[in-house]
């Protein structure tokens, strides 16, 4: 079981995110993110065109590497305008940092119908962020400055 549902915060938006494992878990924010980003878009039905991306950010702890993975994509999308979908990957790796590798497709060329209701995010916070692990399942809750 995976998934994510929108949660009421003041003045910003939040998810709760779950996943039976830690790639489950950041695939599902990576799809999240994307929701609030381009509310009008079904992402489940979008296919990228050519080349594949691949990311990768290192961070001391799961909660950082999360945060981090979800600002670049931000920056992505605002100063380049590329979004990375689908996901077609993540590997996570725990030595002495968390390693998040992130394997997607590119779409680049985004139709301009889609940023007509597009929500500006400034920022991912972590404003109550803390990744559980709950009756087998792994879970976060993410806000998100709009």
């Amino acid at each position: 079981m995976q998934g994510f549902y929108e949660i009421e915060h003041k003045a910003d938006i939040g998810l709760e995110i779950f996943g039976e494992t830690l790639e489950q878990l950041f695939i599902q924010a990576v799809y999240g993110f994307y929701s609030i980003l381009l509310p009008d878009v079904n992402l489940q039905k979008l296919n990228s065109h050519g080349k594949a991306y691949h990311l990768k950010v290192n961070e001391d702890s799961a909660d950082n590497a999360l945060i981090s993975l979800l600002n670049e994509l931000n920056f992505l999308f605002s100063a380049k305008k590329i979004i990375l979908l689908p996901v077609k990957s993540i590997s996570i790796y725990k030595n002495d940092f968390f390693t998040i590798s992130l394997k997607s497709g590119v779409i680049s060329k985004i139709p301009d119908a889609w940023l007509e209701n597009a929500t500006e995010i400034k920022a991912v916070t972590y404003h109550d962020l803390q990744i559980k692990r709950e009756n087998g399942l792994f879970k976060v809750r993410v806000i998100f400055d709009i």
